[in-house]
């Protein structure tokens, strides 16, 4: 955990790493992490766009994806991105390429985005786990913290 937390300070403070993806199982810390980051920013008063990756799906509803609405510009352009659950929410093709859209520009651009996964790397599409995981612009931390809630304090 606490690699973790100095990979997200340096993200945040930093002028790399561009990107971040806390890798690891559940209950492992990486959701409060991103959150703290968020709110960070956010009382820094920067740009930032925080979703599950559940609710990305969620909004960009049933099939009804595009490259060019409001969401999938924002997912784009906003300065940080934060993403959390990544892989937990099942696309079909249109919505696999416009997350791989949405990742290989920010790589491209060197925007910042943060990611928290449970999912194994090789169930992460091969394009987009090759942008985030990019050695010269970002890390990936691997996270082996037990579940928190099976053993409480």
């Amino acid at each position: 955990v606490e690699v973790a937390k100095i990979a997200v300070e340096d993200w945040l403070h930093r002028g790399i790493p561009y990107s971040v993806v806390l890798a690891g199982g559940v209950g492992s810390g990486k959701s409060h992490l991103l959150e703290a980051a968020a709110y960070y920013l956010l009382a820094r008063g920067e740009q930032v766009m925080f979703r599950t990756e559940g609710k990305l799906r969620e909004e960009w509803g049933n099939g009804s994806f595009t490259y060019k609405s409001d969401l999938s510009y924002a997912l784009i352009e906003v300065p940080w991105l934060v993403i959390d659950d990544m892989g937990i929410a099942t696309w079909g093709d249109a919505g696999k390429g416009l997350m791989d859209v949405v990742y290989d520009t920010r790589w491209r651009k060197r925007l910042k985005t943060l990611v928290a996964t449970n999912a194994k790397a090789v169930d992460i599409p091969a394009r987009i786990a090759s942008r985030l995981g990019d050695v010269t612009l970002g890390i990936v931390v691997n996270m082996t913290a037990e579940d928190f809630r099976l053993h409480p304090e």
